[in-house]
């Protein structure tokens, strides 16, 4: 037999929490009595109605009384006002087998008198976005601090049979804040999307530089590939047969190969040059006669086919002038530097000067003087 304290905010659950537990002494064959509870429907819940429950004392022995908002009935009172009948009462209730269960948003509005009877006070909060989870907390006593350390703390689900007897709140002005682990959760996956789409972006980029590069590269180092070369623009020129790919290359005037259709609108690699050579009828170094021809090569030295008279031009002439060749810079002269002599020190002199002196011819030791065989004396004008 005991006095249970049920508080929380508006629209929390509090009442349906407090029904429940109602529910659960009437499957132990008690009877129920309940006051304030909003449309309630005593005949569908086989609860009876007391109209004033300050008259509690006569209701039959082991009754359970239900007070919804019971602060109508057990207001606050001054700590020196005396205390009413009713409640003074209620320091007796076990004698008789009473339980109350009471509904108040908080334990501060009703007599203080009650405060040292509670066998259980149980505050209800919703701090889930969820309207059917509830937290709730447990003291085996009054706790003026609902805020404060809890041993027995749990959730609780809201059964959905209470709310076909009752009337819930119709409307929740308390705001509910959503939970700090479902926050983390949610900048979590935000985090995880940008990252993810970042490494998308990044290997679909190298990729596409990877995939450019190597057309790049197969596209220079496999000129061969038929029916694709550069053109205006670096589109693709495509060719329907050999035979078209073939004449692509054919230079539109012989003695100038980068004329070829193949070099418009692109930068071969090396500007084509020809190299021609021509001689004349005649004998050759056997003593056959040979007649008079002429071959011409690129500069890759390969033989290149032009007629004859064309070859003996580019021999004699050079080939045409070619706007297309970059222009050759000579190399800068390369000038020596110049070393500084160091000077020459006779074992004789002194140190950090030269000795010199005059010597007549032949007198060097390796080098002795001449002396002829005959002499010639001095001549004169008369000679």
């Amino acid at each position: 037999m005991g006095l249970y304290l049920v508080t929380g905010q508006p629209g929390h659950g509090k009442t349906a929490y407090a029904l429940d537990k109602a529910f659960q002494f009437k499957k132990e064959g008690r009877t129920i009595y309940a006051h304030g509870v909003k449309d309630l429907d005593y005949e569908k819940a086989g609860f009876k109605h007391i109209e004033d429950p300050t008259q509690w004392e006569a209701l039959p022995d082991g009754s359970v009384v239900l007070l919804d908002e019971c602060y109508t009935v057990f207001p606050n009172r001054n700590p020196g006002a005396k205390v009413p009948a009713h409640v003074d009462a209620m320091a007796r209730h076990r004698h008789r087998g009473f339980d109350f269960i009471l509904i108040a948003q908080q334990g501060l509005q009703l007599d203080p008198f009650l405060r040292g009877l509670y066998e259980e006070h149980c505050h209800v909060r919703q701090t889930s976005i969820f309207k059917s989870k509830t937290k709730l907390k447990r003291w085996t006593q009054y706790q003026s601090n609902v805020q404060g350390h809890c041993s027995d703390v749990r959730d609780w689900v809201r059964p959905k049979y209470v709310f076909d007897y009752y009337t819930s709140t119709t409307m929740v002005t308390t705001k509910r804040s959503i939970p700090m682990w479902i926050r983390w959760i949610g900048v979590g996956l935000i985090v995880l999307v940008v990252v993810m789409y970042g490494l998308k972006w990044n290997y679909d980029r190298r990729n596409a530089e990877f995939e450019a590069e190597r057309t790049s590269t197969t596209s220079r180092a496999s000129p061969t590939a038929l029916g694709r070369s550069p053109g205006a623009g670096g589109a693709a020129r495509t060719y329907e047969t050999p035979t078209d790919y073939a004449k692509a290359h054919v230079a539109r005037f012989a003695t100038m190969p980068w004329t070829a259709p193949i070099y418009d609108g692109g930068s071969p690699a090396g500007q084509p040059q020809l190299y021609c050579m021509s001689s004349l009828a005649g004998a050759d170094a056997h003593g056959k006669h040979r007649e008079a021809s002429c071959s011409c090569m690129t500069e890759q030295g390969t033989k290149y086919e032009i007629s004859q008279p064309e070859c003996r031009t580019v021999a004699r002439n050079s080939t045409p002038y070619n706007p297309y060749k970059p222009p050759s810079i000579a190399p800068a002269p390369q000038v020596a530097p110049v070393l500084p002599v160091e000077p020459v020190v006779s074992s004789g002199a002194i140190t950090g000067s030269i000795s010199t002196a005059p010597r007549s011819q032949g007198t060097m030791p390796e080098s002795p003087g001449y002396k002829p065989q005959t002499y010639t004396g001095p001549t004169t004008l008369q000679m």
